[in-house]
């Protein structure tokens, strides 16, 4: 049993030591604006609090503090229509700093919360820091990293494990040893499939860890699309493992409708499953999901086997080759779709995390494929002619798949905590046009050869500023520097320019959360972008501050 188990437990405990530490979560529904504005300085109360976001979501809750830190209405009385959340405000709010926190799920499950705050004063009122992220969230996010990686592994293994037997295997019974594996891993999936929904409540309600034994937190999980892929996946799951166990045609049959039923279940939650035309989408995932399972799920039988008889194995090994470039065709086309669905350019992988982490996850990937090909072309062929020492080269090389495999899946967990390109674009359109129709703020356009620079300053007003930088070429694509910086100042005053670095927010959005103007009057911004190793931009303006 403990053999068994033990090359599961290797690529289980592999998968969740690589997972990584925890990042606070990115925003999948993206806030494109917030009513009053995040650092407003309103003369009168609002009347309502709206967050529009990119897509449908559905609010957790809405908090809004007043400056002595009390709710002024309650968290639950958050309504949405359509893409926009409204919490209704009483009239009686007074002078002072209101922190607005907010928590909603999005379409595609992830919990998207974050803070902003405004203030009811005269002008010059000025606004104080935002709370700072409880401990607690990251928290949630690392049970929520390694609970994926659990999942992610029995599921591979078990499936692919399944799919192993019946294919390779044509119908003969698996043997004892892989055959538990694959029980086990299911277990493990099962279980971890059952946590997350835990899990994914304590991250939609903010709850402290000890709320991981209430009911109302397991409520909260069970309603997102969470929920519901757990029961498709558990379902699927008890299909394969009974259709094991059969013999002849019994297991020909409930083998794949378990194994395509547990696939589905990545179908039914995270960025794909609101990734349009999902016609295209949902298929191209369910197909790429169940050839890395098959290719994954096949590597620990086959390992095990390669330690029989030459001949007896060679066969097999064959098989499996044959099969594995199948499914690599297929991974192909069913990766690329889905690239060419979440990516507006090519740009994007090296201008957002999420971009980033998939290059990563690609070049990995290569490394597989190296391998692979190896496999096929070398030792598969000195494993037939029964060539010395090509049954341990084999084996070596299986392992460094596994390890390849497990260090892909790890990447692809934390695909999960990144926004998707598509839902930066929105964000970044809804930048520009915020941007443009600044009403208290200032926005001006520069144009400087084939950069177009759009600055806005909110409030342009002594105190603390908020400064976002847009920086696009003649055709409105966003353009990505190297380094962006903004000098300040004011001769007029006798104020020397200071420097300060801009962040980049998104593809071709730079922002300054926090730059302090000192005093009114007509100040000198001048804006150095480092466009290539080779080519540096800089254009100044007078930014009226009153």
């Amino acid at each position: 049993m403990r053999r068994a188990l033990r090359p599961a437990a290797i690529v289980v405990l592999s998968l969740a030591f690589a997972s990584g530490p925890a990042m606070p979560a990115a925003a999948h529904a993206v806030l494109l604006e917030a009513q009053p504005a995040d650092g407003a300085v309103l003369a009168a109360a609002p009347a309502e609090i709206a967050l529009r976001f990119n897509e449908i979501v559905t609010p957790v809750f809405v908090r809004v503090l007043d400056p002595a830190g009390q709710e002024v209405v309650g968290a639950g009385n958050a309504t949405a229509t359509d893409e926009t959340v409204h919490l209704y405000l009483p009239a009686s709010l007074r002078d002072g700093t209101y922190v607005v926190s907010y928590r909603v799920i999005s379409a595609d499950s992830h919990p998207v919360g974050a803070s902003l705050m405004f203030a009811i004063g005269p002008p010059g009122t000025t606004i104080g820091a935002l709370p700072p992220v409880r401990a607690e969230d990251v928290i949630w996010q690392a049970l929520a990293l390694a609970d994926r990686a659990l999942l992610d592994a029995g599921f591979l293994i078990a499936v692919g494990g399944a799919l192993f037997a019946l294919v390779l295997l044509r119908g003969r019974e698996m043997p004892r040893g892989p055959r538990i594996t694959v029980y086990a891993a299911a277990l493990v999936a099962s279980a971890a499939a059952l946590a997350g929904i835990g899990i994914e409540g304590g991250l939609a309600t903010e709850a402290p860890l000890s709320g991981l034994a209430a009911g109302a937190l397991w409520r909260a999980g069970a309603a997102t699309s969470v929920g519901r892929s757990v029961v498709v996946l558990l379902l699927g799951l008890a299909v394969l493992a009974a259709g094991l166990g059969r013999d002849g045609m019994r297991r020909r049959i409930l083998v794949p409708a378990g194994a395509a039923l547990a696939v589905a279940a990545y179908a039914v939650t995270g960025h794909v499953a609101i990734t349009n035309p999902r016609w295209l989408s949902a298929p191209a995932l369910w197909l790429h999901v169940l050839c890395v399972a098959f290719w994954v799920g096949s590597l620990i039988p086959l390992l095990r086997m390669l330690r029989g008889a030459p001949a007896g194995v060679a066969p097999l090994v064959a098989r499996f080759s044959r099969a594995a470039t199948v499914a690599v065709a297929l991974l192909v086309v069913a990766g690329g779709t889905m690239v060419a669905l979440l990516f507006a350019r090519p740009a994007d992988l090296i201008d957002t995390p999420y971009g980033m982490r998939l290059a990563i996850k690609l070049g990995l990937v290569m490394a597989l494929l190296s391998v692979a090909l190896a496999n096929r072309g070398v030792l598969t062929p000195a494993l037939r002619r029964g060539a010395p020492r090509a049954m341990l080269w084999l084996r070596r090389s299986v392992v460094l798949e596994l390890a390849l495999m497990a260090a892909i899946v790890a990447t692809t967990v934390t695909l999960g905590q990144a926004t998707p390109p598509r839902a930066l674009a929105a964000q970044a359109a809804a930048m520009r046009m915020a941007a443009a129709d600044a009403g208290p703020g200032y926005a001006v356009a520069i144009a400087d050869r084939s950069l177009f620079t759009l600055l806005a300053v909110d409030p342009a007003r002594p105190g603390r500023n908020r400064v976002r930088l847009d920086l696009a070429d003649l055709r409105d694509k966003p353009v990505a520097a190297l380094e962006l910086t903004l000098s300040l100042g004011n001769a007029a005053l006798g104020i020397e320019p200071s420097e300060h670095a801009a962040a980049r927010a998104g593809p071709g959005i730079y922002e300054i959360d926090d730059l302090s103007i000192p005093a009114s009057g007509n100040w000198t911004f001048s804006i150095a972008a480092l466009v290539s190793d080779f080519d540096r931009r800089i254009v100044t303006t007078e930014v009226p501050i009153r």
